[in-house]
């Protein structure tokens, strides 16, 4: 039986397999905002695509068509069947055309809610923070520039870090949040149409904290969506079977004395109430 983790919000355990809890995140988050939106909006997945810069950074593409390489398997002519031994029919299977992938590039998904109808207008976009975008120089950039693109298109912008490492991206300055509201995971939400009055809306999410429920801006005359991040949290670590984990492993980036210890405890209080299986 799967189960909810041993922690009340962000497992650090899980930044070594973010790729997976993004994905799912955003999947969820998806579906979420489906069941609440107008009927003339629509939540749709996208995903930006990482080629290297000669410097070792990447520079963002969104792929229209992937060139690929096709060799023939040596297909003949599907036939019906043949007999076998004993004269019973053996069914046969059509031989693939096999595709040799000419490259492995990353992938970030984002989320973009627009308008059902005509050019389908950008309302609100919903970005999952990766290692790539707060790691590295050239995501980083790029990641910049696109979110300046959205303000100047008066788009609302949803940003969700829920990763320890990289540097600070959300679209408040660093400086502008006391010490106190420094916290090791946050959300941000800019509104469009506020954008002359330079507001932010600011989630700080400590450590041992319950992940947020967070208002998601749609138009003026609409009332805010939700998302319910802890719950879409929670789905993707019961789904991707991450009650598997192995919390002998120490989590990375490393966490500090008093936050391990406080962690080692929830693991030990969650692993002595797992439930027991019985045996025939």
């Amino acid at each position: 039986m799967n189960r909810r983790g041993p922690f009340p919000g962000m497992d650090p355990w899980l930044e070594r397999r973010w790729g997976d809890i993004q994905h799912s995140l955003i999947g969820f988050a998806r579906d979420s905002l489906n069941d609440q939106l107008p009927e003339d909006l629509i939540a749709r997945i996208d995903e930006r695509i990482y080629v290297g810069y000669i410097d070792g950074g990447a520079r963002q593409i969104i792929p229209d068509v992937s060139v690929l390489e096709m060799r023939s398997s040596q297909r003949t002519e599907p036939r019906e069947g043949t007999m076998g031994r004993g004269g019973v029919a053996v069914a046969l299977v059509d031989e693939p055309i096999v595709f040799s992938l000419k490259d492995d590039l990353p992938a970030e998904g984002f989320i973009e809610i627009v308008e059902a109808k005509g050019n389908q207008k950008i309302i609100t976009a919903i970005e999952v923070f990766s290692p790539t975008n707060k790691l590295q120089s050239g995501p980083r950039r790029d990641y910049l520039q696109k979110r300046r693109e959205y303000h100047r298109a008066g788009v609302s912008v949803l940003e969700i870090d829920l990763l320890r490492q990289g540097r600070h991206l959300i679209d408040i300055p660093l400086t502008a949040i006391s010490g106190a509201l420094q916290t090791t995971y946050k959300v941000c939400v800019r509104r469009g149409w506020r954008r002359m009055a330079q507001e932010a809306e600011y989630y700080p999410i400590f450590l041992r904290s319950r992940l947020p429920r967070i208002r998601v801006p749609l138009r003026p005359t609409d009332s805010d969506a939700t998302l319910d991040l802890q719950s879409l949290l929670d789905d993707a670590y019961v789904r991707g079977r991450y009650d598997r984990t192995d919390y002998t492993q120490l989590p990375f980036p490393p966490l500090n004395d008093e936050d391990m210890t406080w962690a080692l405890q929830q693991i030990k209080q969650w692993q002595t109430n797992a439930p027991t299986v019985a045996r025939p």
